[in-house]
């Protein structure tokens, strides 16, 4: 049995990342005030443009200087997520640090998986890009729109597809 202030902490402290995503989606907050309140309550923000639609479910967020997030992306940073200077995330992004195991059905639903997402110096991803868990992309690797990257990127490779290949390499 929990006691009554392990369950207030727990609902506070779920309670506070919800209204901390509704302030950061929200249209009408100007973008200086929501990277402020960013800083407040993640690892790390640095001098990022980070746009409407901006949702996050914990504090585990490390942004470099120089990054742009566009409009309605998400990130579900339960374990570490880095985002290096000079990356661009296009609009409709996600990224996610956990996953339910598959095993058998008693587990399914409780077996949870984390692992850390780390997104290299001047990167790019396009619209709609999906990261899944325990991802590394390098530096200077471009992510074509719709793809689904899991695993390590080697740097300054154009990457596309579901899941993502690597497609030619890009000058450096």
């Amino acid at each position: 049995m929990r006691s009554h202030h392990e369950l207030t902490r727990r609902l506070w402290n779920n309670g506070r990342w919800d209204l901390i995503s509704a302030f950061t989606a929200s249209r009408l907050v100007p973008t200086q005030l929501r990277r402020a309140v960013l800083r407040r309550a993640c690892d790390h923000i640095g001098a990022a443009r980070i746009c409407a639609g901006f949702r996050l479910n914990n504090r585990h967020l490390s942004v470099g200087d120089n990054v742009f997030i566009n409009d309605d992306v998400t990130i579900d940073c339960n374990v570490d997520v880095v985002i290096e200077d000079g990356v661009a995330i296009g609009p409709g992004c996600t990224i996610v640090t956990s996953s339910h195991l598959v095993g058998p059905p008693t587990m399914r639903r409780r077996a949870i998986d984390y692992g850390v997402v780390r997104i290299g110096a001047g990167s790019w991803l396009a619209t709609n890009v999906t990261v899944l868990p325990g991802t590394t992309i390098g530096e200077g690797c471009v992510v074509g729109a719709g793809s689904v990257v899991r695993g390590e990127l080697a740097p300054h490779g154009f990457y596309a597809g579901v899941p993502v290949r690597r497609v030619k390499e890009l000058p450096t």
